[in-house]
Order: C-alpha cells, then sequence, then structure tokens
C-alpha cells in the first residue's frame, strides 16, 4: 500500500505541468494587424467632422484709426463732479 502511495504521489508530480502544456490550444493570431489609434481618429472624424485649425486667437490689423469711445463714457477719464473718487454711482430699482 505504501509502494502505491508513493508511486500515485511521484506520477503527480513528475506530470503535474503537463496540464498546462497540452491540455489547451494554442493561441495562433491571425488576420490582419489593426492600427486602434487610427482607427478611432477615423470614428471621431466621421462622427465630428474633420478637425480645421483654430484661427488666431489675436489678429492685429494696421493702418486703421481707434475705435470711437462707447456712447455714455467720459471721454476725459476722470469721475463727474457730483460723485467722489471710488464711489458707486446709485442703483436703478
Amino acid at each position: 500500500m505504501l509502494v502505491l502511495c508513493f508511486g500515485l504521489w511521484l506520477i503527480m508530480r513528475v506530470t503535474r505541468e503537463y496540464a498546462s502544456r497540452y491540455g489547451y490550444a494554442e493561441i495562433i493570431p491571425g488576420g490582419i494587424p489593426v492600427d486602434i489609434d487610427a482607427a478611432t481618429r477615423r470614428q471621431h472624424e466621421a462622427a465630428m467632422g474633420p478637425s480645421e485649425p483654430a484661427a488666431p486667437k489675436l489678429v492685429q490689423i494696421g493702418d486703421l484709426p481707434p475705435a470711437a469711445a462707447p456712447p455714455g463714457s467720459n471721454p476725459s477719464g476722470s469721475n463727474p463732479p457730483d460723485r467722489p473718487p471710488g464711489e458707486m454711482p446709485p442703483r436703478a430699482e
């Protein structure tokens, strides 16, 4: 009986890796390689439209006269005489 148990233990010890090595089919890649980044870029452009370059944030136009001041502003830049500097005008309710 002891020899039988030892033989069983020895067989299990020797063949321990066989299930993982020979028990499963080998995965072989097939088909064509796929560029995931290019696929997502095409999908995004199809949904959102082609991206256009951003317009410049600051445009300088030369040889134009300065813009006129908005109506109601004081062109001299000083406060009106009825209000001391730093005081807010009365609220209209």
